[in-house]
């Protein structure tokens, strides 16, 4: 199964699938993957979860929220999470020093 909430990314994953011979095997729903229903989207829980949802700061669009709801309600007991892990070797930080109360 693939999640995505843009049509327009769904479209683009189904003729990347179909291409490349895989287009069968997947079903491509449009909706946020926090709205899945186990058994009626999914009726079988995953072996392989792929979470794009990165940015530059690793954990901002919320990752750790989706990774939360996803994992054992949709996935196998032993599902491989890709990624597994990540490394912040630095970040920018700004403060004001009128904003310090």
């Amino acid at each position: 199964v693939a999640c995505e909430k843009s049509a327009t990314l769904i479209d683009v994953a189904e003729k990347v699938a179909h291409i490349n011979s895989v287009g069968d095997r997947i079903s491509f729903l449009q909706k946020d993957c926090r709205n899945l229903k186990a058994h009626e989207d999914m009726p079988h829980k995953a072996d392989v979860l792929v979470l794009e949802c990165l940015d530059t700061a690793l954990l901002a669009e919320g990752i750790l929220h989706y990774l939360q709801h996803l994992r054992g309600k949709f996935t196998a007991e032993h599902a491989a999470i890709i990624p597994a892990a990540g490394v912040v070797k630095g970040m920018l930080v700004e403060m004001r020093s009128g904003e310090i109360h």
